[in-house]
């Protein structure tokens, strides 16, 4: 009995760090030190100015210390910030806009004793007051009023951000410490058995290079919720390895799956192509953005297809893990502002400080659809996915919620007996088709579903139908060549309405085949469609699951506009192909 206890308190305490470490290093805390920023302004009117700014994390809106502007001098207006929670927004306001125009220009940063100097102000502005104009060059913002009223600049907070922020590495509080240390406890002293079997279960049988090309994979697999980045670095030292162990052990490599990779290997073409014809300054960066669907097909051969379960038990531990301490950052530090903060807001607000939450979200599908469509759903299985989807809730990713959900019960419903299945088919077809005469017919209803997925909870239109319509318009123009990717951004801000909200804010289209349409003509995206619609047609069974979702998903988000997105789908695409033919080669080996 004390052997055991003794074993349940060191598994406990190891847990325990180790949580604190990841905690510690990749849910560091940002704050930003005081930042002062020193600009020169000149006007042909006489005036006075300000900034207003507004903390992360706070309802309330300041001011600071009102200053004049004496007309045809150069007016030097220097301000110190001091706002450790970092700013939502940070505007400079002036009185009189319509009196004439106003020039801002050598403008620096100075914070934690360094000083950046802005040699280029065209990316410095975000958006203005509808009655102002600004025109933004390398040396200066000029600012012109077309209507009555304060006008006022809403800045761009990248700079200040880079040249303020601090990382606080700091672990799990006590408190949180002890009611962790009080769970594993208890749930040592029922589970301490399995505990050794589970390690063991991820042990790798093989030669030396097949060992470490996948304890890399472990590795990578563990370190991808928590530091995508990384991915670069490992990409290259696995593909590495992988030639190594080709040279060594030929015999156990099969090149015949990697036929299922020419649509992605095409896209990848495609992009190249119309970027040597059309955009040649672009092929560098596009070449790095999107070599992983070049070189991620590589990844996994000679990789037998239990060990590919071992693999993606990795990343399932991983995601809930970090899920898991990210939920425990979210409490720890609401309970620690000093606001009345919205607690929703500052949930969703806080996700995407590290994550963009639809990101984050299809990271967590895609684990739990592997679960789902491989055995018989568990208990722990069930609650770890309602859990799921309060989480996807709450960081406002509601379509990959209902995207999902809806995968999940399908693949459920599957596993049922013929007859139940049957029944239970003909009763969810019934009600969609019900479902769909009712939004039909109510305009009730469609606001409601408006609503939940077009509004966000500033109560703001979503920008996403404005930036579409936009999009497909200028892709009429440039079917064959696009764009290009470099143009995106800023031909949909200057196409936008003058009176737009999102005018100058710089989105992408929120749409991939929108952007792909725009940033390189219509070959792109049909190679896009290619490369979803092929494995789905050959039957790979998990890899239809995700590209399903992935499909939808990427109606309302640009996903290869991140270089997370990219990474994300070019390894799990990869792997699903893999692990699907590798299936059917286990099946047909059994039948026979």
């Amino acid at each position: 009995m004390q052997t055991s206890w003794g074993k349940i308190i060191g598994y406990s305490l190891l847990t325990l760090v180790l949580l604190n470490i990841l905690y510690a290093f990749f849910l560091y805390e940002k704050r930003y030190e005081p930042i002062t920023i020193t600009l020169t302004v000149e006007t042909d009117f006489d005036s006075y100015t300000w900034y207003s700014l507004q903390p992360n994390f706070s309802d309330s809106i300041s001011k600071t210390e009102t200053l004049p502007l004496f007309k045809n001098k150069l007016n030097t207006i220097v301000t110190t910030i001091n706002q450790p929670e970092g700013l939502q927004f940070f505007g400079f306001y002036w009185s009189g806009s319509t009196k004439g125009s106003i020039i801002i220009k050598d403008v620096t940063l100075a914070s934690k004793n360094k000083v950046r100097t802005f040699n280029n102000l065209d990316k410095f502005v975000n958006y203005s007051s509808t009655n102002v104009t600004p025109v933004s060059t390398q040396n200066s913002i000029i600012a012109t009023a077309g209507q009555k009223g304060n006008g006022w600049l809403m800045l761009n907070l990248e700079g200040f951000e880079k040249i303020a922020k601090t990382k606080q590495f700091t672990p799990l509080g006590w408190v949180t410490n002890i009611l962790l240390l009080m769970v594993l406890l208890v749930m040592g002293r029922f589970y301490i058995n399995t505990v050794p079997y589970n390690f063991t279960n991820l042990k790798v049988e093989g030669s030396a290079l097949y060992k470490a090309r996948n304890y890399l994979f472990y590795l990578w697999m563990f370190l991808l919720p928590f530091w995508l980045i990384i991915s670069h670095i490992l990409l290259a030292v696995s593909l590495a390895l992988t030639l190594v162990h080709f040279i060594v052990e030929k015999e156990k490599f099969h090149f015949r799956e990697l036929k299922n990779f020419i649509p992605l290997g095409t896209l990848f073409l495609a992009i190249m192509i119309v970027n040597v014809f059309f955009h040649f300054e672009t092929i560098g960066t596009d070449f790095g953005n999107y070599s992983y669907f070049l070189l991620a097909p590589f990844l996994f051969l000679g990789v037998q297809r239990a060990q590919m379960v071992k693999i993606f038990k990795v990343f399932q531990i991983a995601v809930v893990t970090y899920v898991f301490l990210l939920v425990i950052a979210i409490i720890e530090r609401y309970l620690h502002l000093s606001s009345n903060y919205n607690f929703t807001r500052f949930f969703f607000e806080t996700v995407e400080q590290y994550w963009h939450s639809s990101y984050l979200a299809g990271l967590i599908v895609v684990a739990l659809l592997f679960e789902f469509q491989r055995k018989k759903i568990r208990i722990s299985v069930m609650l770890f996915s309602m859990l799921a989807f309060v989480f996807m809730y709450l960081s406002q990713a509601r379509l990959p919620l209902l995207i999902g959900l809806v995968l999940m019960v399908s693949v459920t419903i599957i596993q049922f007996p013929k007859k139940l299945k049957t029944i239970y088919i003909s009763v969810g077809v019934s009600l969609v088709l019900l479902a769909g005469v009712f939004v039909y017919t109510s305009n009730e209803a469609r606001e409601r579903i408006t609503t939940i997925f077009l509004v966000n909870d500033t109560k703001k239109m979503d920008a996403r139908p404005e930036l579409w319509r936009e999009a497909f318009a200028i892709s009429t123009t440039h079917l064959v060549s696009g764009i290009g990717s470099q143009n995106v951004r800023d031909a949909l801000s200057n196409n936008l309405e003058v009176d737009s909200e999102i005018k100058y804010r710089r989105y992408n289209v929120h749409n991939q085949y929108l952007e792909f349409l725009l940033a390189y003509g219509i070959l792109v995206p049909t190679m896009l469609i290619f490369v979803i619609l092929i494995p789905i047609i050959l039957g790979f069974r998990t890899t239809t699951l995700f590209l399903i979702y992935f499909s939808i998903a990427m109606l309302v988000e640009s996903y290869f506009s991140r270089q997370a997105g990219v990474v994300v789908f070019s390894i799990f695409y990869c792997f699903f192909i893999f692990y699907d033919c590798k299936s059917k080669q286990h099946t047909e080996a059994s039948s026979q």
